[in-house]
């Protein structure tokens, strides 16, 4: 599964991928705003569009989406709720996540799967493996410390009641590969790296989904590296949620990166 990640948006020209177009202003300041990016004296060249080291569920957060074959940047809740969803509540049960395996499936997913495909940025993602008193966390990432991007679904929805429009995603996840099998049995279905070609195949709508997972599950995460990170970035309680830069720093007591 993936019940947390990590996003580094920087504005240093690494990231063009995402930005074939200028960013629109109130996206720019939702990003700032959500993801803590810091301008100085409200003139100073900015950091980060987006940082943020504890991104949890039914938090906003960036995704990329295709429209009439320009990639564009949006902000979205993360916890899917389709489109055509009528209760004034959301589901019931955790939508974060989606299976690879139930997606052509259930008619949860079968309709955003067929037109609702966006890529989830993530400069690395936190897995917990189960053991003793209390599980042990682990920062996942690439060696080159660039940017992953993983499989998602979005959905565009009117509330029925009021009218608001709001956007969702969820990040699917796949069986995990020799790399993850020792910390967990599921892992994000991760697209590869910036350059990845996997990224535009995913986005386009004509690619049929079996051919993307059939290559995505080939791969065996070489580029990817995995260390003990400290308990600190368990909680998301009110007084006790920490998104702070030192949650990805290795856990003294834990040794060297695996």
């Amino acid at each position: 599964m993936c019940g947390r990640y990590v996003l580094v948006l920087r504005d240093d020209g690494t990231e063009e991928i995402f930005f074939e177009r200028d960013l629109d202003p109130d996206l720019l300041k939702r990003l700032m705003e959500e993801g803590r990016a810091r301008v100085q004296d409200g003139s100073a060249p900015r950091r980060s569009l987006y940082e943020s080291y504890n991104i949890a569920p039914t938090q906003s957060a960036p995704i990329v989406i295709s429209r009439n074959g320009v990639r564009q940047l949006e902000l979205a809740r993360w916890s899917f709720v389709p489109d055509w969803w009528r209760e004034d509540a959301p589901p019931k049960f955790a939508t974060f996540n989606a299976r690879d395996d139930k997606l052509q499936s259930s008619r949860f997913w079968r309709g955003a799967l067929n037109s609702g495909r966006c890529m989830v940025p993530a400069s690395g993602f936190y897995e917990w493996r189960r053991g003793g008193k209390q599980s042990q966390p682990f920062y996942i990432h690439r060696k080159d410390g660039k940017l992953m991007g993983f499989a998602g679904l979005y959905s565009t929805r009117t509330d029925p009641r009021s009218g608001e429009i709001s956007t969702s995603f969820t990040i699917i996840t796949t069986a995990t590969n020799r790399f993850m099998e020792r910390v967990h049995d599921r892992i994000p279905l991760t697209l590869g790296g910036v350059s990845d070609e996997l990224w535009s195949v995913w986005l386009d709508p004509m690619s049929e989904f079996a051919d993307v997972q059939r290559m995505v599950k080939s791969v065996e995460w070489p580029d990817m590296a995995m260390r003990p990170v400290a308990n600190n970035v368990n909680s998301t309680a009110r007084g006790s949620y920490i998104n702070e830069p030192h949650l990805i720093d290795p856990a003294p007591e834990q040794g060297e990166l695996l």
